[in-house]
């Protein structure tokens, strides 16, 4: 089983060693929680967020748009996976090697921006997308490393409007985003409410109109019924009267 193991173990390793790999592993997992959280219709895949350019992101999150010209707004989702970074920084951890240690941290710190860059140019694009974008780290002990520095995330964002995201707080994100969703949905809703709301006013004081009318023509009719059964009434007296003297006379 111990064989069985270390085999496990070495093809893990090979694995995470082809930085493809390693990219496919943290896009895959970014796109897991997208699933769980968001909507289908509240994210696309390989978006393109510049009309001249044939680059595009892994992942976007559709907002909505600030009016009509403009819909839907995207943030862009790039997911990062580092990992040769971090091992060897954690090498030189275990190693009790303190002075490798601020060369590999420095080199990691390095490669992080060099992405937030990268991302910055290729993805940003106000006002097709959010005038930020986020970079996502698929381990905990890799975003931990990164955001040792608080320094350091304030100039990602400053320099680059990067933020970075590790999978614990990727998901908060995400369902603060949902939130922000189920509310704005909420207001439309209330929005069409309250719109219906206001015709059936507008016509309920159409259909009063319409009642006081019948109303008045209700209380005309009664009142012309009666005139006529008092003319009738009236009529009928001076028939009575011609029958009495009629008689009178037999």
């Amino acid at each position: 089983e111990m064989k069985n193991l270390a085999t496990d173990v070495g093809s893990l390793k090979r694995v995470l060693s082809n930085v493809k790999m390693r990219g496919g592993i943290g896009e895959i997992q970014l796109e897991m929680l997208l699933e769980q959280i968001l909507a289908p219709d509240q994210y696309e895949a390989n978006v393109k967020t510049k009309a001249n350019s044939d680059n595009v992101v892994e992942f976007a999150i559709k907002l909505p748009g600030r009016d009509e010209t403009a819909p839907n707004v995207w943030l862009p989702i790039d997911a990062k996976f580092p990992l040769d970074y971090l091992s060897r920084l954690l090498a030189a951890q275990d190693a009790g090697d303190t002075e490798a240690c601020d060369v590999f941290r420095r080199e990691l710190k390095n490669r992080i921006r060099q992405e937030a860059r990268k991302i910055a140019g290729l993805y940003i694009s106000p006002p097709k997308t959010t005038d930020f974008a986020i970079l996502y780290l698929p381990t905990e002990s890799l975003f931990a490393e990164v955001v040792r520095e608080a320094d350091m995330i304030a100039d990602l964002y400053r320099d680059y409007r990067i933020v970075v995201a590790g999978p614990s707080s990727m998901t908060a994100m995400l369902a603060g985003l949902q939130a922000t969703f189920r509310l704005q949905a909420m207001e439309q809703k209330s929005l069409v409410i309250a719109q219906i709301l206001g015709e059936v006013q507008r016509d309920f004081g159409y259909y009063e109109e319409s009642l006081e009318r019948v109303r008045n023509r209700l209380l005309r009719a009664l009142n012309e019924m009666e005139d006529h059964a008092r003319k009738a009434g009236k009529v009928r007296r001076r028939l009575d009267a011609l029958d009495l003297f009629d008689t009178d006379n037999l």
